[in-house]
Order: C-alpha cells, then structure tokens, then sequence
C-alpha cells in the first residue's frame, strides 16, 4: 500500500533539490544575453541601456530566493520526508513551507520576467545597439532566452508546489486508511 508513495516521495524529494539547483544556475545568469548593453553604456548612449542596471536588482533578490529554495528543498532530507513511511507534523509543516516557497519563487520570478522582457522589446533600440556592439566587438543578441526560461521554470515551480502538495495529501489518506484497517483488526 506505501511502497509506490514511498518511492514516488524519494523521487520527488531529488527532483526537487535537481530543480532547485536550475533555478539558481538560472538566476546567475538572467543577465547573460544583457551583458551587451552594459558594455554600450561606456562609449554610446541610446534608449534601453537602462534595463541592465535595473534589472539588478531583480538579479540579486532571484539569487537570494534560489538559494532558498535549494534550502527548502533540503527540508525532506533533513526531516526524513523522503523515506518516512508515516508522517509527523513536523512532515507536514516542512511540505508546507517548501510548497509556499515555490509558490512565491514562482511569482516574484514570474512578474520579473514578464516585466523585464516587455521593456527589453520596446525599449530597446535595437539598431543603435547592433551598431555599438558591431563597432566595438562585443556581443549583441536580441534574444529574449533567459526572460523565456524564467516563465517556464515559474510554471513548473508552480507544478512542483502542487505535487508537493498532492504527495502531502496521498501520505495522509494512505495512513488514515492504514489506522482504518488496524481499528478494525483490533475490534474483532
């Protein structure tokens, strides 16, 4: 009766902590396809150079929250949530609270993204840019990559919340249905 759970909980306890790292590699390298116009700001001046330093600070805090999230997706290791056949309170609290943290990585990092790529297509003179970048030697790209991934990694942290919930609540059926069963052996 707890073996498929079982396994399905040790799985996802990994998958999760594997998820978790992506979200950090991720949110190191938000920046990446922007690095361009940092460099232009030094010899040329033109619409959009702006968004890499603002974009700062929505860096800063998606680092700080990754890394928060790999600690709360080291929550079932440290309260045995991966290989505990029956749940304590203490279980469900720590499900409880990752669920919540992805959910909110998921948000903050979703808004961002959104917000970021809109200004990154029209703010930007594309053309200027190329220019610079052209004259200069360095990098250009339009690419919209890393603002892309960040929505699909929101979306699956969204996922990720879900199942960790959904794994919460087959524990919890599957160990009252175990307390049913040893009720009714102890009544005959």
């Amino acid at each position: 009766m707890f073996k498929p759970q079982l396994k399905f909980q040790k799985i996802l306890a990994l998958a999760l902590l594997i998820f978790s790292a992506v979200c950090f590699v991720f949110s190191i390298g938000i920046t990446t396809n922007l690095y361009g116009l940092y460099l232009s700001k030094a010899v040329n001046f033109f619409d959009g150079m702006q968004i890499y330093d603002d974009i700062q600070v929505y860096n800063h805090y998606a680092v700080i929250f990754s890394i928060v999230l790999i600690c709360s997706s080291l929550l079932p290791f440290i309260f045995a949530s991966n290989t505990r056949r029956l749940y304590y309170l203490d279980n469900y609290i720590a499900s409880g609270v990752q669920a919540a943290w992805f959910i909110f990585y998921a948000i903050y990092n979703l808004i961002n993204c959104i917000a970021y790529k809109n200004r990154f297509l029209t703010e930007v003179d594309f053309t200027a840019y190329k220019e610079t970048a052209d004259l200069f030697k360095f990098t250009y790209s339009e690419s919209t990559f890393f603002f892309d991934a960040g929505i699909v990694l929101s979306i699956l942290c969204i996922v990720f919340a879900l199942v960790i919930a959904g794994n919460a609540v087959w524990k919890y059926l599957l160990m009252k249905k175990e307390k049913e069963i040893l009720s009714l052996g102890e009544a005959k």
